[in-house]
Formats: C-alpha cells, sequence, structure tokens
C-alpha cells in the first residue's frame, strides 16, 4: 500500500484520475472531470513520484513535489521539516494524507 502513497501522503490507488489513468476508464475520468469542473483532457496521471507520463498538470508545478525531488525524499514524511508551511494548507483539507505520511513517518523512527 505504502508504495502508492507519494510526497504529500495522498494515496494515488485511491485517486479517480490515477485509476482512469490506469485503467484506461474514460467514463471515471469524464465522471471526475465533472465533479472537480474540470476538462477531462486535463486528467491523466501515472503518480507525480514516478518518471512515467503522463504527470497531472498540476504536479509540475507542486511546492511539496519540487522540494521532496530536490530533497530526495520518497515522501515529506522522511523530512526533517516535517509538516512544514508548505503542507499546512493541504493537510487541513485532506487528513488522510496527514495520516498516511505519519504512519510512514512512524516507520522510519
Amino acid at each position: 500500500m505504502d508504495s502508492n502513497i507519494v510526497y504529500c501522503g495522498l494515496d494515488c490507488a485511491k485517486c479517480p484520475i490515477y485509476i482512469a489513468t490506469k485503467t484506461n476508464d474514460h467514463k471515471l475520468r469524464k465522471k471526475t472531470a465533472q465533479t472537480w469542473n474540470m476538462d477531462p483532457k486535463k486528467l491523466y496521471c501515472s503518480m507525480c513520484n514516478s518518471e512515467e507520463e503522463p504527470l497531472f498538470y498540476w504536479c509540475a508545478e507542486c511546492p511539496i513535489r519540487s522540494c521532496a525531488r530536490e530533497k530526495e525524499f520518497n515522501t515529506c514524511a522522511e523530512c526533517p521539516d516535517y509538516l512544514c508551511d508548505k503542507l499546512t494548507e493541504p493537510l487541513s483539507k485532506h487528513p488522510e494524507q496527514k495520516e498516511n505520511l505519519d504512519r510512514l513517518r512512524q516507520k522510519i523512527s
């Protein structure tokens, strides 16, 4: 399960964009686009920590991803500055991501 956890703690195995990309599910992509009020052409992703394409458009500019990659961490759980300002807003909106990172952090301590 942890191999699906990316830098910010998102579990990609539960993400409809990732699922739609991996399974080539156009109906799920369209449904997600409607729910998120987005263009379905932008809803492709192979996980932001993967070297595979496509990369979700936001991930290319994500400050969390940039920081973790620069520091060569698999997730923010590895960082000595864990729970920095970059994570404050996303984790407050998505507490399950913090739970994922906290669980990973416990494993490495």
